[in-house]
């Protein structure tokens, strides 16, 4: 007859240690997943992804108002974006 967990040798709780490890790690790495903070580029909004979609002359004219460039530098690279235009 079984009584408990006192017929329960070393072998038996390690394993049954395990188990609850294991168990533990399985339903951990499913939270992990689901709630979006899995491997980057899955489930994760990025951050620049209305930037990558914007036109280059967009982005230019918002680096100048931001003060990231110059104006001379704005000027460079509009011409590199369309050359033959002034």
């Amino acid at each position: 007859m079984w009584d408990g967990f006192h017929d329960m040798n070393g072998w038996g709780w390690l394993m049954m240690s395990f188990a609850i490890l294991f168990w533990i790690g399985a339903i951990a790495m499913l939270v992990w997943l689901l709630t979006g903070s899995g491997p980057p580029g899955r489930h994760r909004p990025d951050t620049d992804s209305d930037q990558a979609r914007a036109d280059p002359r967009e982005i230019i004219d918002l680096r100048l108002a931001n003060g990231e460039i110059t104006i001379e530098e704005h000027a460079r690279l509009v011409q590199a974006l369309h050359p033959g235009r002034q």
